[in-house]
């Protein structure tokens, strides 16, 4: 039973560690320019910034 109490206790603490640590995420940055789709929506990206408004887009029609 002794065995038992230890073990959940071990991994009672274990798992309090493990709730308590945190770490540092940061996006990747986009460098891309087109279309790109985000939450239903669609956007467009040039050399990685978002534009809004009208914008004149140079497209080929070849």
């Amino acid at each position: 039973m002794k065995k038992h109490q230890l073990f959940l206790a071990s991994l009672a603490f274990l798992g309090a560690g493990f709730l308590a640590t945190s770490s540092n995420v940061q996006a990747a940055e986009q460098n891309n320019t087109g279309f790109a789709r985000q939450n239903d929506k669609v956007y467009y990206y040039e050399n990685g910034k978002k534009l809004s408004g009208w914008q004149l887009i140079n497209v080929n029609t070849d």
